[in-house]
C-alpha cells in the first residue's frame, strides 16, 4: 500500500456518536485519530484486553467493538440495546478466535511430546 497523504475530512454520525476524521476512497476501513473522539480534557478511552469504552467526560460511556481484525470499531447502533448486541457479538467472535489459537498452540505442544514443559497444561503440571 505505501504511504498516502489524506487531505479530505468528514463529520459522520456513527451510532449515537458524531465523529470527525479523514476520508480515504480506497481504504476498506475509516481511520479516526484519537484526538477527534476525545473532545476535551475530561474525556477518556479506557481499555482492557476484553473491553474498550469511550467516556465523553459528561457521564456518557460508549462500549466499543473489538473486531476479529484486531481493530476496535465504533458500534453502529443508536440505542444502548443495539450497541450492547454489537459489543457482545464482537466479544464472542474475539473470544472464539483466541480459543482457536489456544487450541492450535496446545495441539502443537502435545505433538512435540510436551517439550518444553509449560506451566499451564495439566499433563505438564502432572509431570513436574
Amino acid at each position: 500500500m505505501g504511504l498516502r497523504l489524506l487531505t479530505e475530512g468528514a463529520v459522520m454520525q456513527v451510532g449515537n456518536l458524531t465523529v470527525e476524521g479523514v476520508v480515504s476512497d480506497d481504504s476498506p476501513i475509516s481511520l479516526i485519530p484519537t484526538k477527534y473522539v476525545l473532545p476535551d480534557a475530561h474525556s477518556a478511552i479506557l481499555m482492557t484486553q476484553q473491553a474498550t469504552a469511550l467516556y465523553d467526560g459528561h457521564g456518557n460511556v460508549t462500549n466499543l467493538v473489538h473486531g476479529t481484525d484486531g481493530l476496535i470499531h465504533f458500534p453502529w447502533g443508536v440505542t444502548q440495546e443495539t450497541q450492547d448486541l454489537e459489543v457482545h457479538k464482537g466479544r464472542i467472535a474475539c473470544e472464539k478466535g483466541m480459543q482457536e489459537h489456544s487450541n492450535r498452540m496446545h495441539n502443537a505442544h502435545v505433538k512435540r511430546c510436551l517439550i518444553p514443559k509449560c506451566n499451564i497444561c495439566p499433563p505438564c503440571l502432572w509431570g513436574r
